[in-house]
């Protein structure tokens, strides 16, 4: 939650900042649209999990040397949420759904980075519940958010928390279009006690009802 003020103290700062005379736009109200996203994600395994601190040592490594597995792919998803106009900030919550596609899979050790890219699609989904706060800066809304989520990769569930940030710009009457960066954290990952970090680059459009 840290992380969450953090990122609400700087919007805030740069709304602060703008022009006065910046016209309020009436964000309040249903929207419900798509998104596109870029998706990196990935672990640490410790040396100890392949080899016994003897062999660690004969090689000359530390015992806090990693290998780091990331995953890079993408996602594409609907979304449908609410937002209540308070004035000069805006309150909202989403609910919105994906579909994960890894592209490739690499690990780096020491400088050296072995990758392998998939042939095939994934079938994996993750789901976003979203609580949003943003400042009306007139056509545009820039926001932050957290929540929770729920991912499904090879039919394993697992829950986490991300915090992000992202901006909505009114380019019709009742059309949006935005960016959003996400980052997540899933703890013990399938039970295996690693951590997973995700983040997500997305690209929105909205209609709003």
């Amino acid at each position: 939650m840290k992380y969450s003020a953090f990122l609400l103290a700087s919007v805030m700062s740069v709304a602060a900042a703008l022009p006065a005379s910046a016209q309020s736009s009436d964000w309040t109200g249903f929207y419900a649209g798509g998104e596109l996203s870029t998706l990196n994600s990935g672990t640490t395994f410790p040396l100890t999990d392949f080899f016994t601190e003897g062999e660690i040592g004969d090689e000359g490594l530390e015992l806090d040397d990693g290998i780091k597995v990331d995953l890079d792919g993408n996602s594409y998803g609907a979304h449908l949420g609410y937002m209540y106009d308070a004035g000069n900030y805006v309150l909202g919550a989403e609910i919105a759904w994906s579909k994960l596609n890894f592209d490739e899979i690499s690990a780096s050790f020491q400088g050296t980075t072995f990758t392998e890219v998939f042939d095939t699609n994934t079938n994996d989904t993750i789901i976003h519940m979203k609580i949003r706060a943003g400042y009306d800066a007139g056509k545009f809304l820039p926001y932050v958010t957290v929540g929770a989520a729920r991912v499904e990769i090879s039919d394993q569930y697992d829950d986490g928390s991300f915090y992000g940030a992202g901006v909505a710009f009114l380019a019709a009457d009742n059309f949006l279009i935005g960016g959003e960066i996400l980052k997540h954290q899933f703890n013990d990952v399938g039970g295996s006690g690693y951590d997973l970090e995700a983040t997500t680059m997305s690209v929105r459009a909205s209609y709003k009802f």
